[in-house]
């Protein structure tokens, strides 16, 4: 090819690569907001598990209490409230029974590990979306920068070419200048 095409090409090449640099800095940005996206959301959701471990801890209590409770009213030693025995002549009478706050006891905890599992299904979730999303951006960071370098190369090339070419038209005019001077 003539240093022409080879000039011809660079400027077709050179536009295009840039182009395409372009396209995959807006999609690499794209990718860095999609990341903060997911960032934020991992700060809410570990909010949340915050709000959530509050929650679970407050059930603990409850759970606890309510089988303190359980126990003396087994043993007689008061009635499912925690209030005094209820054989005791002064005693208020029993507003529960005992199967009620079996029931609420079960009922607390089945909701309480219920809880657990949705919380931790949700950051496992989040994780493998923040995984997903940090690949993927990592792999239009290694796109851009091979497209960078080959437009680096395309523009050093289209230089280079350049330069030939000014040397061969610098040639050629000092050929016609000796020819001219020959034939006078």
């Amino acid at each position: 090819r003539t240093m022409g095409a080879w000039d011809l090409e660079l400027r077709r090449c050179v536009p295009d690569l840039e182009g395409r640099v372009q396209g995959m800095n807006l999609r690499l940005q794209g990718q860095r907001q999609t990341i903060h996206a997911l960032e934020k959301r991992n700060a809410d959701l570990t909010t949340l598990v915050s709000a959530r471990d509050m929650t679970v801890e407050a059930l603990g209590r409850k759970v606890a209490e309510l089988g303190r409770r359980l126990k003396l009213a087994q043993a007689g030693l008061g009635d499912a409230d925690g209030d005094p025995n209820p054989n005791d002549p002064s005693a208020a009478p029993q507003s529960k029974s005992l199967g009620a706050i079996l029931a609420t006891h079960r009922r607390a905890e089945a909701e309480l590990k219920e809880r657990v599992a949705e919380l931790e299904a949700a950051v496992r979730q989040l994780r493998e979306k923040e995984t997903r999303a940090r690949g993927v951006a990592a792999t239009f960071r290694s796109h851009a920068a091979e497209l960078k370098k080959k437009l680096n190369d395309a523009v050093a090339t289209k230089d280079q070419g350049s330069k030939n070419a000014a040397h061969q038209r610098a040639r050629a005019e000092s050929i016609r200048s000796a020819a001219a001077a020959s034939e006078r």
